[in-house]
C-alpha cells in the first residue's frame, strides 16, 4: 500500500469518527512520555536530598504551572468527555497534592512533625510521584487526542 492510499483511508475514517460522534484518537507511544518522567522524579528527589524542602516544593510549583496550563488547553480545545474530566482530575489531585507538599514541608522543616495526615509515614515525599503523574495523564490525553477544530 502506498503512503498516498494510507492517507487518503485516514482521512475517510477521521471523516467517519467524526460523523460518528466518537472521539478521534491517534496512535501515540507512550515511552518518550515515561522516561521524562522518570527524570522528572529522579530530579526532584535528587533536588530534596540535596537542598531539601524548600526547592522540592519551589521544582513542583513550576510543574504544577505546566499542569495547569495543559489542562486549560484541553479544556478549550477538546470536547471529548473523557478528556475533560481526566484534566479536571489530574489538575484536582496536583493542586491537592502540592498543598499537601508545601504545608508537610515547612511543618516538617520548623517542626519535624507533618502537619496534614501525621499518621500517613512519607505522605509527602510520595506527593511529587503523584504530581508526576497527574502531569503524565494530561501529557498523554494530549497526544491521544485530536484537537477538535472550533
Amino acid at each position: 500500500m502506498s503512503d498516498i492510499e494510507s492517507t487518503s483511508d485516514e482521512v475517510e475514517s477521521t471523516e467517519d469518527s467524526e460523523k460518528s460522534g466518537k472521539p478521534v484518537q491517534r496512535n501515540f507511544n507512550p515511552m518518550a512520555v515515561y522516561f521524562r518522567i522518570a527524570i522528572m522524579i529522579l530530579i526532584s528527589y535528587f533536588l530534596f536530598y540535596t537542598f531539601g524542602y524548600a526547592l522540592l516544593i519551589m521544582f513542583m510549583l513550576l510543574i504544577e504551572v505546566n499542569i495547569l496550563r495543559d489542562t486549560s488547553e484541553i479544556l478549550s480545545c477538546y470536547s471529548y468527555g473523557f478528556a475533560r474530566n481526566g484534566a479536571y482530575f489530574n489538575a484536582g489531585q496536583s493542586v491537592v497534592c502540592l498543598i499537601v507538599l508545601a504545608v508537610n514541608g515547612f511543618s516538617i522543616t520548623q517542626s519535624g512533625v507533618p502537619f496534614i495526615l501525621p499518621e500517613i509515614e512519607g505522605l509527602t515525599l510520595l506527593c511529587p510521584l503523584l504530581i508526576a503523574a497527574a502531569l503524565y495523564g494530561n501529557t498523554n490525553i494530549r497526544k491521544m487526542y485530536v484537537p477538535d477544530l472550533k
